[in-house]
């Protein structure tokens, strides 16, 4: 769903320019707290960054990226995409941060902050006040606010000329929690290169299962994503013996890094089920990793959109989660996944169980979400995001034609 907010008039900046008749790219610097974890760990954000920002049509937009903490080895992908990427390298809630933060502004002359993580929103829209430039908040989760970060968030309502919610669950937060008007808030679905899931090299799925001594016959249940509490993926390893019971040749197949690694490893181990399992770490390989399962649990307590369960859209995977946040827009019950009532253990383990019981059911669900897929193309939310940055200047809009599906 993606509802345009009602900017009407051309933007006007704090310092009295007007952008109406500006004939070069409108200038967007993407700022968010951090581009990954240590030890180079990405999340679905990360992810979001590397995808959307060099997919700009330069003559619309002219893209680069900031981060508050220090540097990532995920920005090389952006540099080589020919994106500007600095880091400021400051710590959580280092002041100086602020004035690096202008002085960037000013000394590029950037246009518009598009700000995402909940201090990058605090701290970009003291800087585009100061430096007298537009303020998007960009808000991927649904973790509720704490009183004195709310109280904050809501006190710089009126400095933010738009506000994204990645699904309507996460737009309700933003107009609830963080006091945005709704005339200024929307909804945009995250986009994904739906074709680099869709058409992963013809070898790619024997080729994983080979390198991860998985069998060829074998039914692999996938996760992907940071392995942290909010994710659960304890959760899941502490089910798989139950489904092994039933298919002693199963395999879990986890994708990601993060604290609860070792943990799960563990977990494993004492369950007896490590033989059956396996942790293939940070990857960059995504699609091939898709390609070599044949459905996709997402056992998240919480999901501001679900990433994964996008990409796994696009790559034919059913997806298996819970009824919660943005998943349940992303994964449509029956039609292309199975989904829990929220903390409903059984009901997550037992759906995972039915499509393991019965291969029609889930060449079905698969078949379903490779045509829910195009929804989350990325030229079409890339063209979208243009719309937007030209509403908020009072540029004409550009049309917004999208004939590839990624």
């Amino acid at each position: 769903m993606t509802t345009a907010p009602a900017i009407a008039a051309p933007r006007t900046h704090p310092n009295g320019r007007t952008d109406a008749s500006r004939e070069r790219p409108i200038r967007v610097v993407f700022v968010n707290d951090h581009l990954g974890y240590g030890d180079g760990v990405v999340h679905g954000v990360t992810r979001y960054f590397l995808n959307v920002i060099p997919r700009f049509d330069p003559r619309v937009v002219h893209a680069q990226a900031c981060f508050v903490r220090g540097p990532h080895p995920a920005a090389q992908q952006l540099r080589d995409a020919g994106i500007d990427v600095s880091f400021l390298a400051r710590r959580k809630l280092d002041p100086r941060a602020l004035g690096d933060l202008v002085s960037l502004v000013r000394r590029r002359r950037i246009d518009i902050l598009h700000l995402a993580g909940l201090k990058s929103m605090l701290l970009g829209r003291v800087a585009a006040r100061c430096a007298g430039c537009c303020a998007v908040i960009h808000v991927h989760d649904t973790q509720p606010l704490g009183p004195a970060l709310g109280f904050l968030q809501r006190r710089l309502a009126r400095w933010t000329d738009a506000a994204v919610g990645v699904s309507d669950a996460v737009t309700s937060l933003v107009t609830g929690q963080f006091g945005i008007p709704p005339r200024v808030a929307l909804t945009l679905h995250n986009g994904v290169p739906t074709d680099e899931f869709a058409s992963p090299p013809a070898d790619a799925r024997q080729a994983v299962r080979r390198e991860l001594h998985i069998a060829s016959d074998a039914t692999v249940v996938g996760m992907l994503g940071r392995l942290s509490a909010e994710k659960q993926p304890t959760l899941l390893v502490s089910a798989f013996p139950r489904l092994l019971t039933a298919h002693p040749r199963a395999i879990l197949l986890v994708v990601g890094d993060g604290p609860l690694r070792a943990a799960c490893q563990d977990l494993a181990t004492r369950l007896g089920i490590a033989p059956s399992v396996r942790f293939a770490g940070q990857r960059r390989d995504v699609s091939h990793m898709l390609a070599a399962m044949d459905l996709v649990a997402i056992p998240s307590e919480r999901e501001g959109f679900g990433y994964v369960a996008a990409e796994a859209c696009a790559a034919g995977k059913p997806v298996v989660g819970f009824h919660v946040g943005g998943l349940k827009e992303v994964v449509l019950h029956g039609e292309t996944g199975l989904l829990a009532d929220p903390q409903d253990v059984a009901g997550f383990v037992a759906a995972i169980r039915t499509l393991m019981d019965d291969p029609l059911l889930l060449a079905r669900l698969g078949e379903g979400a490779k045509r829910r897929a195009p929804a989350f193309g990325i030229e079409r939310h890339v063209r979208s995001l243009e719309a937007l940055y030209c509403r908020i200047v009072g540029l004409e809009e550009p049309a917004v034609d999208v004939a590839e599906s990624g």
